[in-house]
């Protein structure tokens, strides 16, 4: 008889780790702050959301990972995120409609939006960018340290100029 995995659930970190202990970077995770700044990826990709969530939390960030559009919109209706990371082909809304909807509600005004596609010659990328005040489209693949630094740059901005 197999035996079977250990699974480790971290649940402020919102992932299950199995055969591993956590890292010492997870740990510290647990104990994040209340004032972290919480980021939304919506990725329909497990493993692309899983490791995007994974690189953001160990930089300290709160991160919640959706794979449908439409229950990313459900959940913003109700939550408040510092920062949005949507793909754009999703099942329910696409990344597209996502950003309609958030730019129609004033709470998400000033709120950095990143849109991820695999399609990124096929989009009209600058009416994109202007229409919705997207403040950068990155193709896939693209590298999991790159969406860390630009969250960590554009609330850097978004600091400075309040």
């Amino acid at each position: 008889m197999r035996a079977q995995p250990e699974v480790t659930v971290c649940r402020s970190a919102r992932f299950v780790m199995h055969n591993r202990a956590v890292p010492k970077t997870m740990k510290a995770v647990e104990s994040m702050s209340a004032n972290a700044k919480r980021v939304l990826v919506i990725e329909d990709n497990r493993v692309m959301g899983d490791v995007v969530r994974f690189n953001l939390q160990r930089a300290g960030f709160d991160t919640t990972v959706m794979v449908n559009g439409s229950d990313a919109v459900e959940l913003l209706q109700n939550e408040m995120f510092d920062v949005i990371i949507s793909d754009y082909q999703l099942p329910g809304l696409n990344g597209e409609e996502i950003c309609r909807w958030v730019r129609q509600d004033p709470r998400f005004d000033d709120v950095p939006i990143f849109l991820c596609t695999a399609k990124r010659f096929e989009l009209d990328e600058q009416g994109l960018m202007n229409e919705l005040r997207i403040t950068k489209m990155l193709a896939k693949p693209f590298s999991p340290r790159e969406i860390v630094a630009l969250v960590r740059s554009s609330l850097e901005s978004q600091t400075a100029g309040a």
